[in-house]
């Protein structure tokens, strides 16, 4: 074999390696880059998470590109079971770019969007389902859950605002942004879960934020606090019960989404340990994924068990110098927290063993759930929600972001102790 040949083949193999690894190299980077942390490594910063979301488009059509130039390559009798090979490959690559880049491609795109009325939705959801509901305005609108937990970040209009509603499989929380107030639309994205919590990304105004923090943390508008609607999670059923002029979102999915869907797709269920690394020990008041009531006013939170929320229908707390009362529904399980204020003055709530009331004031006038006056001289007057309040989120997310946060009977935390999570 002469020096020519052997130079021949080094540069045959030099260019199939080069173009196997533009071919491999970018879905491996998509594939691992947000999950270093499951490696032992520290978790990419939002702003790397931002670009690694960018590339990710860009990866997957030079991949397309390389191996389409690799299989050009493999021409000849002696290099079919390397041509075989190769479309195998790039077969895989295929079946798996739904989860490689499944912050996308996870996900199904809404589409046909519609609201409609209790009675015709008998076809569409049973009671026990469980949904996201949105009190705002006048109106009422509860959400499938596992459809939002699994669809793209979307804007709808519930009395007169435009709203994100967002469901979240990392911490199992729900929520609500409002969108197109003081600028452009929201545009959002997911970057991943960093922490065990959402990272989303607004394209209009280039900011990320995790909204169980309450604020934007990259971006123009870094430190800015979010302004943000609760979602009330309980099941369709205790919805209507509540809200009986209620309506249900509705919505369908291209195919092809709805393939990708299938392939990507992880039910919003219980885990029993955070499916992303969480940087430094979790809180040990509680299990890891048990689910509580949590609430924040600016920098200071507290969260709620449902062990002590069945014994307290009304439990008053002062955050932040407001006074914010927590109200739930045994019957309905359903979990709610209100500023305790009316024109400006303060409002004394104590728990009220009634059918529908869950709370009295000084006053005797009897309030539900929902925070309306039902009985009494204040009757139809309403309390403000505070706008940072989350039911069934799961342990680590909310003491990994808010490492002070009371919990139960025992007050905030002025200093984190050493079990407690520091945030991200």
């Amino acid at each position: 074999m002469g020096r020519s040949t052997r130079w021949s083949q080094a540069a045959e193999a030099l260019a199939d390696g080069s173009l196997a690894l533009a071919g491999f190299g970018g879905p491996a980077a998509a594939l691992l880059l947000p999950r270093l942390p499951r490696l032992g490594m520290p978790s990419l910063s939002v702003p790397g998470l931002r670009q690694a979301w960018r590339w990710r488009w860009l990866t997957l059509g030079a991949s397309a590109v390389a191996l389409g130039l690799l299989l050009r390559r493999r021409r000849g009798s002696a290099r079919r079971a390397a041509l075989a090979a190769d479309a195998l490959s790039l077969g895989a690559l295929f079946a798996l770019s739904a989860r490689v880049y499944r912050v996308e491609l996870g996900f199904t795109q809404p589409r046909a969007r519609i609201h409609v009325r209790p009675a015709a939705a008998k076809g569409l959801l049973h009671d026990e389902a469980q949904v996201a509901g949105l009190q705002l305005g006048g109106r009422a609108v509860a959400y499938p859950l596992a459809r939002l937990a699994a669809a793209r970040p979307f804007i709808d209009e519930v009395g007169g605002l435009a709203v994100a509603p967002v469901a979240d499989r990392e911490s199992h929380a729900a929520f609500a942004l409002v969108s197109g107030v003081d600028g452009p639309a929201l545009e959002l994205v997911r970057l991943g879960a960093p922490g065990g919590s959402v990272l989303l990304y607004d394209r209009a105004r280039h900011n990320a934020f995790r909204p169980l923090t309450g604020r934007i943390e990259a971006g123009p508008d870094a430190g800015e606090p979010l302004e943000l609607r609760p979602l009330v999670r309980c099941t369709f059923g205790a919805w209507k019960r509540l809200h009986p002029d209620t309506l249900l979102a509705w919505w369908d999915a291209p195919p092809a989404h709805k393939v990708l869907g299938r392939i990507g797709h992880h039910e919003l269920t219980v885990r029993h340990v955070p499916s992303e690394r969480v940087d430094g020990p979790i809180d040990g008041r509680l299990q890891a994924a048990e689910q509580v009531f949590a609430i924040a006013v600016k920098g200071e939170a507290h969260a709620f068990t449902r062990r002590f929320l069945l014994g307290a229908r009304a439990t008053p707390l002062l955050l932040d110098g407001r006074d914010v009362v927590a109200l739930y529904d045994p019957a309905l399980d359903i979990a709610q927290a209100f500023f305790a204020e009316l024109d400006g003055a303060p409002l004394l709530l104590w728990p009220y063993p009634g059918l529908h009331a869950v709370a009295r004031d000084d006053q005797g006038d009897l309030w539900d759930v929902a925070g309306r006056c039902i009985r009494g001289a204040r009757y139809g007057r309403t309390l403000q929600p505070v706008p940072l309040s989350v039911d069934r989120v799961y342990w680590f997310a909310w003491s990994g972001l808010h490492p002070h946060c009371g919990l139960d009977a025992w007050p905030a935390r002025t200093a984190p102790e050493p079990h407690a999570a520091e945030a991200d």
